[in-house]
């Protein structure tokens, strides 16, 4: 959906590929679905409705932003076997390291840069951007997975608070609107 309930983005997957899908607009006060571009991911939109993250259907590694139109506005690279994490805010998308979520990078679509937000020994899971897109918290084990805690960050990685949880195991963190 765009941000203002007016517009639904769907993606379809045709016979005989299976993996390749067609990513369609269409307004919901009537009219035709506008077929935007074909790829190999559904796609997902900003927060604002401005931007598109879709894979490149030839390059797993390139991830193509386009506008709510199917023009592309940008693509980038990101390392071999990172995974999309979602949008940070309308302009910067999140990615983690392979396997063990132990990285979690930035990528700006405004300056092309990408960056290290939190970089840890043991496993974090669970990141979860605050609706401001100020904050980020995760998921963290302590003493090889004996207890967690819950780690709180600035959207620069700055002003870390550690708040160490009562249960064992940490499975989910949300905030509130």
């Amino acid at each position: 959906w765009s941000p203002d309930g007016r517009t639904l983005f769907y993606s379809e997957q045709r016979q005989p590929d299976p993996g390749v899908q067609t990513l369609y607009r269409v307004p919901l006060v009537g009219g035709q679905p506008a077929r935007l571009v074909t790829t190999v991911m559904g796609g997902l939109l900003s927060p604002d409705g401005k931007h598109i993250v879709i894979q490149d259907s030839t390059d797993f590694q390139r991830k193509i932003i386009i506008d709510p139109n199917g023009r592309q506005v940008t693509s980038f690279r990101i390392p071999r076997g990172y995974t999309f994490e979602g949008w940070r805010d309308s302009n910067t998308l999140l990615f983690t390291t392979p396997q063990s979520f132990r990285r979690l990078h930035s990528y700006s679509i405004a300056d092309g840069r990408s960056r290290v937000l939190i970089d840890s020994l043991a496993r974090v899971t669970f990141p979860e951007w605050s609706s401001d897109g100020k904050r980020i918290s995760v998921i963290h084990p302590k003493n090889f997975g004996s207890r967690y805690e819950l780690i709180t960050l600035d959207a620069s990685g700055a002003n870390q608070r550690h708040l160490p949880l009562k249960r064992v195991h940490g499975t989910l963190n949300l905030w509130s609107p």
